[in-house]
């Protein structure tokens, strides 16, 4: 598979200041985008890490430039990589981005 290295650049936080109840501990979206790496690929694995000392393990598979993990735990440091795929050939990791991922405060006001 011909590819440069995939560049994770962006992640957006879209954050809830509600959650179901029965939910522990309270998730929040954050929402992945990147740059394609070459031609030739099937798709993109995304990975996730718990914390800066934490393990990767493959949280899901897209065929398009973004991802949008739903189960990413509030409170807590998540990392992220991706990596193209083409069949069972994974390419190597993108670079890795980091996030808290904290609630918004109840009735926040932005001005202008």
């Amino acid at each position: 598979m011909a590819h440069r290295a995939l560049q994770l650049f962006a992640i957006l936080l879209f954050f809830s200041s509600s959650f179901v109840v029965a939910q522990e501990p309270p998730t929040t979206t954050i929402t992945l985008a990147w740059d394609a790496g070459g031609l030739g690929q099937d798709g993109y694995a995304m990975s996730r890490k718990l914390g800066q000392a934490g393990v990767y393990a493959e949280i899901g598979r897209v065929s398009t430039l973004t991802y949008n993990d739903t189960t990413a735990p509030v409170g807590q440091v998540v990392c992220y990589q991706v990596r193209a795929y083409a069949g069972n050939t994974l390419s190597d990791p993108s670079n890795e981005v980091c996030a808290l991922v904290l609630l918004a405060p109840v009735n926040l006001r932005v001005t202008p």
